[in-house]
């Protein structure tokens, strides 16, 4: 039996949901990016028990304002597109007995809408828990005020500089008693990013009696590089498909491609020899022309891309994800 861990939102989906729940309403895409700026200037400056991804996190407030719905988010993933291949590789997967599992920080609802598209078990899906009918409960009316001032200030200010931005939401989230409303939030959402997502995979590797050195994982972000460079250090299978300057790094193996399917002759020669065999693989791929749309196969092995490479994966990146694509 073969392990292979994917990322849902850019290998599965194009779409990053966080990103299109904020769009729901004026001007709640530009108060995403300013807060996905800030992830990532906290997740750079080493945040104490900050994970990349918590951006999930930092916008629950925003999703409280609006009234949105489990419902809503669940109907996302319903109606979401998919990579192309995306059921191919799946279900090509399962029938040559892989257990495939979705490691991803969508919220719940939506990840598990996804999964059960492409036919991956309910039970082999790790993500962001999301329990917003109970949190609205909650919601202290002076919370919901600052909420909305805040809505108002970063959509009506989307060119703050970094250090600016980094003050006015510090003042925010941070400068609050451990017992505020605007706390509890972190503590009770908890998203799948980052060294949790690592803890996610050791736990199925657990209760499947492998270890890390034995399993293939699939990324594309900064919420999955932990991931990725814990697999590819112990000698794993570490992919990063139309990645971005953050998870190439840490990859054993860059695929550049509109369609996952792609995936399947590398994913073959892995499991018939291991490493050894995924990397003679690789390297007898002929190059592809520049602007090729499919199949570019690069053995990295945890090094820093050559920028011919981050610049295939990028636009790559752009064309399937579009204005997502720019995000941490």
């Amino acid at each position: 039996m073969s392990l292979i861990f994917f990322d849902m939102e850019g290998p599965l989906t194009p779409q990053d949901n966080a990103y299109e729940i904020m769009g729901l309403w004026p001007g709640g895409r530009q108060v995403f990016e300013a807060i996905s700026r800030y992830d990532d200037l906290l997740t750079l400056d080493h945040h104490p028990g900050y994970e990349p991804g918590d951006t999930l996190s930092l916008i629950v407030p925003f999703l409280l304002c609006h009234g949105l719905t489990t419902q809503a988010v669940q109907r996302m993933g319903e109606t979401a597109p998919l990579i192309a291949g995306a059921r191919e590789v799946v279900q090509e997967l399962q029938r040559r007995e892989w257990q495939v599992h979705a490691i991803t920080t969508s919220y719940e609802p939506f990840a598990r809408a996804i999964a059960g598209r492409l036919g991956i078990a309910q039970s082999n899906v790790a993500c962001t828990a999301l329990p917003l009918e109970r949190l609205g409960h909650w919601f202290p009316e002076e919370d919901r005020r600052r909420t909305a001032q805040l809505e108002d200030t970063l959509a009506s200010s989307p060119a703050l500089d970094d250090a600016s931005l980094r003050e006015c939401l510090d003042h925010f989230y941070w400068h609050r008693p451990p017992h505020s409303f605007l706390r509890q939030i972190m503590r009770v959402v908890r998203p799948m990013g980052g060294s949790r997502k690592l803890v996610a995979v050791e736990a199925f590797c657990l209760a499947h009696g492998q270890g890390l050195h034995q399993v293939v994982a699939v990324g594309d972000s900064i919420t999955d590089t932990a991931m990725l460079a814990a697999v590819d250090q112990v000698g794993g299978l570490a992919i990063a498909f139309n990645a971005n300057a953050y998870a190439l790094p840490a990859a054993t193996a860059g695929l550049a491609s509109t369609n996952i399917d792609d995936l399947r002759p590398l994913l073959t020669a892995w499991q018939a020899g291991g490493r050894p065999s995924a990397l003679a693989w690789v390297q007898a791929q002929p190059t592809k022309p520049n602007g090729a749309e499919r199949g570019d196969y690069r053995w990295l092995a945890g090094r820093p891309p050559a920028p011919e490479i981050l610049a295939l994966h990028q636009n790559l990146r752009r064309r399937l994800r579009q204005s997502a694509a720019a995000l941490g």
